[in-house]
């Protein structure tokens, strides 16, 4: 879509491997296993709110930091952490960020 990656949705609207779960989860792409600690997420409290009204997972009485803790560990733990410039357009972010 647009030169970008985009998941492919049944007609239900979510992903064709979502079956009460992941069906792929060990095998899925960086950016879902990352999801909900994206960049943007992570960067901007505005994000976050926005992303918790469609992410059950998003607890927002812990608060933005809280959440950005849990996310730079689990991104380290996982390597998820994108090694791109920090100015591309890119839904995980650097390490040293």
């Amino acid at each position: 879509m647009n030169g970008k990656a985009a998941l492919r949705v049944g007609e239900d609207g979510l992903c064709v491997f979502f079956r009460a779960g992941c069906s792929v989860h060990e095998d899925k792409p960086a950016v879902c296993r990352a999801w909900p600690f994206f960049r943007g997420n992570l960067l901007d409290a505005m994000s976050w709110k926005m992303a918790a009204e469609y992410c059950p997972g998003i607890d927002l009485a812990a608060g933005h930091e809280a959440f950005v803790r849990a996310g730079r560990a689990l991104l380290q733990s996982a390597e998820l952490f994108a090694a791109v410039d920090p100015q591309s357009p890119n839904a995980l972010i650097p390490f040293d960020d």
